[in-house]
């Protein structure tokens, strides 16, 4: 009889893994994205940068959302906006 593993589970969700990599991998993604990224207020979906939230809003939600153009002569005119 073969000795069945048992399951890694999430502390913060009912996922359950086979392999710890795996659950590590989930809570990375899943989890940690979700106290630093941009949360869509129409669905909770999460995403890392500006680019990915717009690119959702708009495919997902079929919302036009405009960008203002932003032009820079220095490197450091561009970090300081960004940052």
């Amino acid at each position: 009889m073969a000795l069945e593993r048992s399951p890694f589970a999430c502390d913060q969700c009912d996922k359950t893994f086979q392999l710890r990599s795996s659950l590590l991998r989930h809570q990375s993604s899943d989890h940690e994205r979700a106290k630093k990224g941009l949360r869509c207020a129409l669905c909770d979906e999460v995403v890392t940068n500006i680019d990915i939230y717009t690119s959702h809003v708009e495919k997902s939600h079929q919302i036009n959302i405009e960008r203002e153009a932003k032009l820079f002569n220095t490197t450091e005119g561009e970090y300081d906006w960004s940052s």
